[in-house]
């Protein structure tokens, strides 16, 4: 299923139309312009696919792209969101003291379409599944996050078959003498990169040490591609690079911020 990412040849007066995630995105070659249109339908999350036709259907807000004539090559690259996601579990988690855990996400990705060798012609950025908005952290020190419910699983198994999820590996290492309990864990995916292996998208893996203190944890984020598959390629870099290990706030318990989020009108 990762061919929906592999390169495409739209030929003039040609449309190629994605479907990925709640996104139908249209690509059509008009020679020296391509119009790109795109909408969301839920329904679509277990249709993912693509095709090249004749037929430019309808879409509302055509953008037009004016570039030199081309080979007609479109090449498809998936990003992640660019602002950190905060996964909420279906139930709280509980980690015991000194106990490390590996935790398996599925980020939804970023389309990004490019026409012309090499992808010359970038033709914007398109969210696979729109993610609402809530904040984490405190009134003054916290961030804009995008929303996430997810299972957080153990088996990275469980991801297979969803092109357009990456696998977030995220290791967890509870440090303290009591239980590390939580239910929104953020993860700063604007810091990742995306790797493409036989049948998965992955990202680097991120390591959390978790030390007692409510406030911050230690994050550490993986240089090199994960090992749970190979061969894999990385295929996108970071939105923003970080260097070395970080202080952040990571977990919370629900609790804590539902009012403040409800008072700011996120989720």
């Amino acid at each position: 299923m990762l061919d929906l990412w592999n390169p495409k040849e739209v030929p003039v007066g040609q449309c190629l139309d994605i479907r990925a995630g709640h996104l139908s995105l249209s690509v059509f070659n008009g020679n020296t312009e391509w119009h790109v249109g795109h909408h969301y339908d839920p329904g679509l999350l277990d249709n993912p696919g693509w095709s090249v036709s004749d037929k430019k259907f309808g879409r509302d807000g055509w953008q037009r792209w004016l570039a030199p004539a081309s080979d007609g090559s479109v090449t498809l690259t998936p990003i992640l969101p660019d602002r950190s996601v905060v996964v909420r579990s279906e139930s709280p988690l509980r980690i015991p003291q000194n106990t490390d855990l590996r935790l398996f996400i599925g980020i939804p990705v970023w389309m990004r379409p490019a026409a012309g060798p090499g992808g010359s012609v970038p033709l914007g950025e398109f969210a696979s599944v729109v993610l609402s908005n809530t904040w984490f952290g405190e009134m003054e020190t916290g961030e804009l996050c995008y929303s996430l419910r997810s299972t957080a699983r153990t088996a990275f198994d469980d991801l297979a078959g969803f092109p357009f999820k990456a696998a977030c590996p995220v290791s967890i290492r509870n440090r303290d003498r009591t239980t590390l309990e939580f239910e929104r864990l953020c993860v700063p995916v604007m810091h990742l990169s995306v790797y493409r292996g036989p049948g998965q998208l992955w990202t680097n893996e991120l390591e959390v040490t978790h030390t007692g203190d409510r406030k911050v944890s230690q994050i550490e984020i993986h240089r090199q591609a994960p090992s749970f598959e190979k061969p894999l390629k990385q295929v996108s870099g970071p939105r923003r690079s970080l260097e070395g290990s970080t202080l952040k706030k990571t977990f919370s318990s629900l609790f804590q911020f539902s009012g403040l989020s409800r008072n700011l009108g996120y989720d």
